[in-house]
């Protein structure tokens, strides 16, 4: 049975766009990803460019 609802999810419209936005936008998800788990700033004049910069 859950290898039939799986199956069916796959061939749905709006799966294939989401897979495709998910690959089309990988890159910048993780990007951001990086970015965000790296920020360490207690100055708010620092996290107010950060923000500007994304």
């Amino acid at each position: 049975m859950a290898e039939a609802l799986a199956e069916i999810t796959k061939k749905s419209a709006s799966f294939q766009q989401i897979e495709a936005e998910v690959e089309m936008y990988m890159k910048a998800i993780n990007e951001l990803k990086t970015e965000i788990s790296s920020f360490k700033s207690k100055d708010m004049a620092e996290l107010q460019k950060f923000h500007l910069y994304r």
